[in-house]
């Protein structure tokens, strides 16, 4: 159900922020209710710690709030509800940003002052939830 819900949204927000980098709050507004009905608010203080974590991101590096929002809904639907579940897709997310700009540079021979973040976020967001962390973590 999570891995539907990140991929039937998470497609048209990655298109939208990479074509006009924003993400438009329709999707958002569909996206939250479904993703607290698919695995309801256990760990809500944590979300709640994320969401504090993404907008101090948002006022002192200039995240998106459309990224605030959407980085918040994906961890409610990821259940990024423990430091080192949230550690995990924060090194994804970096890594995949970091490719993604190097690409950006590459193409563009320059470096832009904004990179659409939607993109790594699903693309981590689906590795997270295809990945066997079962494996390697415990809950």
């Amino acid at each position: 159900m999570q891995l539907a819900l990140v991929l039937c949204f998470g497609i048209p927000i990655a298109i939208a922020d990479g074509a006009n980098h924003r993400i438009p709050n329709i999707y958002l507004i569909y996206l939250a209710p479904l993703a607290v009905l698919a695995v309801g608010l256990g760990g809500a203080s944590a979300i709640f710690a994320i969401f504090i974590f993404w907008l101090l991101l948002h006022f002192l590096a200039g995240l998106g709030m459309g990224d605030v929002k959407l980085l918040t809904i994906l961890a409610l639907l990821l259940r990024l509800n423990s430091l080192h579940l949230f550690a995990i897709y924060l090194g994804m997310l970096f890594v995949l940003t970091s490719f993604h700009a190097g690409i950006v540079f590459i193409r563009e021979r320059t470096l832009k002052a904004q990179i659409p973040l939607a993109p790594a976020s699903i693309a981590a967001s689906v590795l997270y939830l295809c990945a066997p962390w079962g494996l390697f973590l415990t809950e």
